[in-house]
């Protein structure tokens, strides 16, 4: 891919950026899991060499060294991307037949859990759901209001307008749901599944969104088979997220949210290094934060806090009252570069319009099985298996 050209940054760019970063709380906690032994904390900043923008300061993630309990190279689960090869250019059955014998061959029983779409309500005073009700393109670094920060607004596409794509739902969504262990109560793991479809008839590849967390959690749910759970695991791969977070509705609908402890949703996987979570900003997800702040250190995975956050299927949860965190993976300057897009309002230091790669690869074309690897999935995998046992611990 072409490098742009990289911009100057203003004085005053690097002043307001440091001073975001500056009053930031640590990304990472400095706590490390029973028995993995104290971590130690890196505030090194990664080198931007190779940008198509320049940044200035994000707020640096502080990385905790491996410990103990962190799966060493040679221990690298093997065969993600031949796992996701099965999925990737197919249409949203045939990707969920696949999951479903990925799950099989794994020893895993799947419930399929059919339902009729329909359209999300609106709720007063609030956006549509509608994952394409904003123009593409829109300027997303306007300053928020002083009285909560503002949020990129649903499904927001910086690149692909809404008009290049096929946002009618299927006549019947299946959510794939595995259940591990016995509890009172639910930790809900979760992804979508689904892909978009261009308005031409051509199926995107859905490699970076949203196939390879979708495949990641197969092996989680084989991981924590056969651990010492308190709490009932549910790992669910949602139907029609892209369709207006349709699937993890009707998951809610046929739940009690009350008997959900907590749910964890893994969105994007687009580059290894770094881990983006978010919305920091919402309120009641505090035992999540901190439990994935521990989880971040217990495997050394540099982690970012974003207070404004692209919205998936967290946001279903969220508006039930279940404490929740959506999670992400990119490189670790990437990850650092949407972190002032998205919060840094008009002093973020970047080049003028400027548009992070992720949002320029995911619902186009581009979205293919080049732009995963084997790294970034590990550590997907092993991050949401220290999150859940943290979180099971915890709660």
């Amino acid at each position: 891919m072409p490098v742009a050209a990289r911009a100057p940054v203003s004085v005053r760019g690097l002043l307001a950026c440091l001073a975001v970063a500056a009053c930031l709380p640590a990304a990472c906690s400095t706590t490390g899991v029973p028995g993995a032994g104290p971590a130690a904390v890196s505030t090194t900043p990664p080198s931007p060499t190779t940008n198509e923008a320049t940044v200035a300061h994000a707020p640096q993630a502080q990385a905790a060294a491996p410990s103990s309990a962190a799966r060493q190279p040679d221990d690298a689960l093997p065969d993600f991307l031949a796992d996701l090869a099965g999925l990737v250019g197919r249409d949203n059955a045939d990707r969920g037949e696949a999951l479903l014998r990925l799950f099989r061959e794994r020893g895993l029983t799947p419930e399929i859990q059919e339902f009729r779409p329909a359209a999300p309500p609106a709720r007063p005073g609030e956006p549509s759901q509608d994952r394409h009700d904003v123009a593409a393109g829109q300027d997303l670094r306007a300053p928020a209001t002083p009285e909560r920060p503002s949020e990129p607004s649903p499904g927001q596409d910086l690149r692909a307008p809404a008009e290049t794509l096929d946002r009618q739902p299927a006549a019947i969504g299946r959510n794939l749901i595995v259940t591990v262990g016995e509890g009172s109560r639910d930790i809900v793991v979760g992804a979508h599944y689904d892909a978009v479809r261009l308005r031409d008839g051509a199926i995107v590849g859905g490699a970076v969104d949203n196939g390879a967390a979708s495949v990641v959690l197969t092996r989680v749910a084989g991981t924590l088979t056969g651990r010492e759970l308190t709490h009932r695991v549910r790992v669910v791969l949602f139907d029609l997220e892209e369709s207006g977070l349709l699937g993890s509705r009707a998951y809610l609908e046929n739940e009690d949210p009350g008997r959900i402890a907590a749910m964890v949703n893994a969105d994007v996987v687009a580059g290894s290094g770094a881990l983006m979570y978010g919305p920091t900003s919402h309120d009641g997800n505090e035992t999540v934060y901190r439990s994935l702040r521990v989880a971040c250190a217990a495997t050394g995975l540099p982690c970012i806090g974003f207070p404004r956050y692209p919205p998936s299927d967290d946001r279903n949860f969220q508006a039930a009252g279940v404490p929740n965190v959506s999670l992400a993976m990119n490189a670790p300057v990437a990850a650092h570069q949407m972190w002032l897009v998205l919060n840094a309002g008009a002093e973020a230091g970047l080049r003028e319009g400027f548009v992070p790669e992720v949002f320029r690869v995911i619902h186009t074309a581009e979205d293919t099985i080049e732009r995963v690897d084997e790294t970034s999935m590990n550590q997907l995998h092993d991050l949401l298996v220290a999150l859940v046992l943290e979180l099971d611990a915890a709660l």
